[in-house]
């Protein structure tokens, strides 16, 4: 029942609400109607009266109606001419203010033009300067990367120098092992060790290791029973610190 009650109630809120603008609309309508019709009286009333006061001039002008026109004629072309005068001014002083902005206008362009030579110049100076220094740092990298591989190529000649000496070293010793193998198979004991002893000399004196030729002969002597024994040390290591029972009795 309230569901039913509520929707009845708002059923007739719409229907009251309906109302009020459909009456709203039309004393609107009225309004806008009234005033359209005043505004129709008044301009009616208006067109009248000036009617009523042109007929009443015209009344009052018919005897002197030429000189009047004369009148009217003069005055028109006067403000004709006042006006011709008036835009004849403006259009002078627009034309001045426009060869003036258009002078200035030209000016700005030249001074612009002038500015930018300027600076393309001196990017063109800038631009030669580092052009020269360019080509004189590139001139010294050249020159640097020359003479780098000037040193490079000197210490790979004195590498390969060095390398062709230490061969042609390892080469004629070799041949001189060969020489002197050949020569010990020939040679007695007491030759062989003569013939070492040269040998270690000439090592000495062109500079050779002279460490081989001396564990050569040492062996030699070895195998061939060549080299005297070593004699035995009997005396054994004494301490300096505890002194020993013979020289106590010496000190007393």
């Amino acid at each position: 029942m309230r569901k039913k009650e509520k929707e009845k109630i708002e059923e007739e809120l719409d229907k009251a609400t309906l109302h009020v603008i459909k009456q709203t609309t039309l004393e609107i309508t009225n309004v806008k109607n009234k005033l359209m019709q005043e505004r129709h009286n008044a301009e009616a009333e208006k067109r009248n009266r000036i009617q009523q006061h042109l007929a009443s001039i015209m009344r009052a002008e018919e005897n002197n109606e030429e000189e009047r026109l004369k009148n009217d004629l003069a005055k028109a072309e006067q403000r004709y001419k006042e006006k011709q005068k008036l835009e004849s001014d403006r259009r002078a002083r627009m034309a001045k203010e426009k060869n003036d902005n258009f002078a200035e206008y030209e000016r700005n362009i030249e001074e612009k033009e002038e500015a930018e030579k300027d600076i393309r110049k001196r990017e063109m100076m800038k631009r030669l300067r580092m052009n020269e220094h360019d080509k004189v740092e590139m001139k010294k990298r050249i020159e640097m990367n020359r003479e780098k591989k000037r040193l490079q190529r000197k210490d790979l000649d004195m590498q390969v120098e060095e390398i062709k000496f230490y061969t042609r070293e390892a080469r004629m010793a070799d041949e001189e092992a060969v020489q002197r193998s050949a020569l010990l198979w020939k040679m007695n004991d007491q030759e062989v060790l003569k013939y070492g002893d040269k040998v270690l000399r000439d090592c000495e004196n062109k500079e050779r290791p002279t460490l081989p030729v001396v564990k050569a002969l040492d062996n030699f002597k070895k195998t061939n029973r060549l080299k005297a024994p070593r004699p035995k040390n009997l005396s054994q290591w004494k301490s300096d610190v505890m002194p020993t029972p013979f020289s106590v009795q010496l000190y007393k």
